[in-house]
């Protein structure tokens, strides 16, 4: 064995190694990609991926929620959920991911968690678009048509052109 064998070999073991510690596999260790991987039978998973990132910035709140999606996908709400709060701790500042644990939330059928967490969001930026369009669709399901319209108004002043709050103001104007 030469010594430049020798060498990508040591690092091929080692990245085998660490994979195998942390429970994940590093396809882009060893020399020649992913064919030696598949060729051992080793895929790489999306989640697999995910967790890699999550390992790599424990303290990224993005490693969480793209995580979220991935269990989200796979019909894993409580998943998805504890994803959801682990990125909120570490950024509870952040709408967007306050909206996001309320929607998987309102999947899970847990309405009054849903409406808490898109006002959580709303506490955070009170013009996020997605969080006021949600919680005026609950509003129109309870029949409170005024709260109903002053969020939907809200929307607009943000955005005078979005559809969905008009389509929203005609269907309370059908009732």
């Amino acid at each position: 064995m030469s010594e430049g064998s020798s060498e990508a070999w040591r690092a091929g073991v080692l990245c085998v190694v660490t994979a195998s510690f942390f429970g994940f596999c590093l396809v882009a260790c060893a020399p020649g990609g992913g064919d030696q991987h598949a060729a051992a039978g080793v895929e790489m998973t999306a989640l697999d991926s995910l967790d890699a990132a999550i390992l790599a910035s424990p303290n990224d709140p993005e490693g969480y929620a793209n995580r979220s999606l991935e269990f989200l996908e796979t019909g894993r709400i409580a998943d998805a959920i504890a994803d959801l709060e682990l990125a909120l701790e570490i950024d509870d500042t952040d709408a967007e991911l306050w909206h996001r644990l309320g929607t998987v939330r309102y999947s899970g059928q847990d309405f009054q968690g849903a409406v808490r967490d898109w006002q959580s969001g709303l506490e955070k930026t009170p013009e996020h678009i997605p969080s006021l369009l949600s919680l005026a669709e609950v509003d129109i399901h309870l029949r409170q048509y005024e709260r109903a319209l002053d969020r939907l108004n809200e929307a607009l002043q943000s955005d005078v052109k979005l559809d969905a709050a008009y389509y929203m103001k005609g269907r309370i104007y059908k009732e």
